[in-house]
C-alpha cells in the first residue's frame, strides 16, 4: 500500500513510519476525518503477536487516558487498524504534506528540555493511562519518546505493538536504554518495566535528549529549586529493590514529596547534607575521571578525595565507569546542585565480592526462563498446527460430502431424464 490507494473508505495520504512488518499512515476516511492507519504484513511471530497486542488492548477502550483504536480489519496478506492521530508538531500547517507528529520525541528535538512542571504533568497522564493498563493485566513494553504522542493536547501511549500480558513467558522486547538491565531484578513483562521505561523517560525530558545516556543535566534554576522531588523518584524507581512497584504508587512519590522522602529513607536512598551536590563532574574526556560525593566508610575500598568544587563533602574517586557508579539502571544526575542530594548507599554493590555469583544465578534464571518461553512457543506451534491439521480435515470431509450430493444429484437427474424419456 502507498499514499493514494484507498482501504476499506479510507484514503492515505502520507506514510508517517514504516518498520519490519508495517507501516503508519496519515490517512482521512470518506468523510474527511483525519487518522493513523496502520498496516501490519502477516510475516512471522511479529504480525501474530501485534495481532493479539491490538485485540487485548481493544478490551480497554474507550478511555481518556488511552489511544484509541476505532476500526480494524483484516485482508489476505495483511491487517490494520485505525487509531487517533497524533496533533500536528507544526499548529499552524494544516498541509498533509508537512504534518509531522507531536512526539514527545519530535518536540524535544525541537524545543529542548522541558521544565520540571511540563516533565511532572506529562508523567501524570501517562500513569494514568499506564494504570489503565496494568489494571488489565497488560504491559505496554516499549515506553519511550518516540511512543509518547499528544492527542488533542492530552499525553497517550502510542505504538501498542509489543503489548503483552502481565507474567507472560513471551521473550523481553522494548528498546534498549528504556529495559531495565537484568541486575535490577525486575521481572520480565511486570508493570516495573513500564514504570522504569517511563522514569527514563523523565530523565530524557529534563535533560532534552530523545534518548537515554550519559550526558548529564545542565543546572538551572527550576531544576535547583524545583526538581528535587522528580530526581529523587526517578532515582527511586531505577533502584534495586524499588519501593515503588505500582502506578499508583509512582503517582504519589511524584505528587507527595514528604511520601517520597520517606521512601527514600527506607531504601538505599540516602539523604545528605544540602551543601552536598548530587554528581560533581570532574575531566569530562573520560567516565572514569567523574567525581560524586559519598560518606566515607572503610569498606569502600576507594581512594578518598577532596572536592574543592563543594563546600564540605568527602569526595570518593573510583577507577571504574560513572555509570557503575550510579544507583544501578538510574539515570545519570551530573553537574547538578540541588540542594538535598539523592545518593544511594548501596551504589557500590557491584564490587561486593558476591557479584559475580549473583550474576551467575542470574544467567541461570534467565537461561531458564528462556527455555520456558522456547517451549512455551514450541507449544503454541504444535498448537497451531494441530488446529491447521483439523481445520484441513474439514475441509476434506465437506469436499467428500459435497462429492457425494454431486453424485447423488447426477443419478438423481439422470434417472429422471430416463422415466422422462421413456415416457415419451
Amino acid at each position: 500500500m502507498k499514499p493514494g490507494d484507498s482501504i476499506n473508505g479510507y484514503t492515505l495520504r502520507k506514510s508517517c513510519g514504516k518498520g519490519a512488518f508495517g507501516e503508519v499512515f496519515l490517512a482521512e476516511s470518506f468523510m474527511g476525518q483525519k487518522v493513523a492507519l496502520k498496516i501490519v504484513n502477516f510475516e512471522g511471530k511479529s504480525a501474530d503477536r501485534e495481532f493479539q497486542a491490538l485485540k487485548d488492548y481493544i478490551k480497554c477502550c474507550p478511555n481518556e487516558y488511552l489511544m484509541t483504536v476505532s476500526h480494524a480489519d483484516q485482508k489476505d496478506d495483511f491487517f490494520f487498524y485505525v487509531m487517533e492521530l497524533a496533533d500536528s508538531l507544526d499548529n499552524n500547517s494544516d498541509s498533509d504534506e508537512f504534518y509531522v507528529a507531536d512526539t514527545l520525541q519530535n518536540r524535544l528535538q525541537k524545543n529542548g528540555p522541558l521544565s520540571v512542571q511540563e516533565t511532572t504533568d506529562l508523567a501524570i497522564q501517562l500513569l494514568s493511562g499506564i494504570k489503565i493498563l496494568h489494571s488489565h493485566n497488560l504491559i505496554h513494553r516499549d515506553i519511550k519518546p518516540a511512543n509518547i504522542l499528544w492527542i488533542h493536547g492530552q499525553a497517550k501511549l502510542g505504538d501498542i505493538g509489543l503489548l503483552a500480558h502481565d507474567n507472560s513467558l513471551t521473550c523481553p522486547a522494548g528498546t534498549p536504554g528504556f529495559m531495565p538491565p537484568p541486575f535490577l531484578g525486575i521481572r520480565n513483562n511486570s508493570p516495573q518495566m513500564d514504570l522504569y521505561a517511563l522514569a527514563q523517560v523523565l530523565y530524557c525530558c529534563l535533560s532534552g535528549m530523545r534518548d537515554t545516556g550519559l550526558d548529564g543535566l545542565e543546572l538551572t534554576d527550576d531544576l535547583e529549586n524545583n526538581g528535587q522531588a522528580l530526581l529523587r523518584t526517578i532515582n527511586l524507581v531505577c533502584s534495586k529493590n524499588s519501593p515503588i512497584q505500582t502506578a499508583d504508587q509512582f503517582l504519589t512519590a511524584l505528587t507527595e514529596p514528604t511520601h517520597t522522602e520517606n521512601l527514600s529513607s527506607q531504601t538505599s536512598i540516602s539523604i545528605m547534607d544540602e551543601s552536598k551536590s548530587a554528581i560533581v563532574p570532574g575531566n569530562t574526556d573520560s567516565l572514569n575521571s567523574y567525581r560524586y560525593p559519598y560518606e566515607a566508610d572503610n569498606h569502600f575500598p576507594l581512594e578518598p578525595y577532596h572536592d574543592d568544587h563543594s563546600v564540605t563533602s568527602t569526595i570518593l574517586k573510583a577507577g571504574i565507569p560513572m555509570a557503575a557508579a550510579m544507583i544501578p539502571g538510574a539515570p545519570l544526575v551530573t553537574g547538578v546542585t540541588v540542594g538535598t542530594t539523592l545518593l544511594a548507599k548501596g551504589l557500590f554493590d557491584f564490587l561486593n565480592k558476591d557479584l559475580d555469583k549473583d550474576r551467575e544465578i542470574e544467567d541461570l534464571r534467565y537461561q531458564r526462563e528462556s527455555i520456558e518461553w522456547q517451549k512455551e512457543d514450541m507449544r503454541r506451534q504444535l498448537e497451531s498446527t494441530r488446529r491447521q491439521m483439523e481445520d484441513t480435515r474439514r475441509q476434506m470431509e465437506d469436499i467428500e460430502r459435497q462429492r457425494r450430493h454431486a453424485e447423488q444429484m447426477n443419478k438423481f437427474l439422470s434417472d429422471k431424464m430416463k422415466k422422462d424419456s421413456a415416457g415419451s
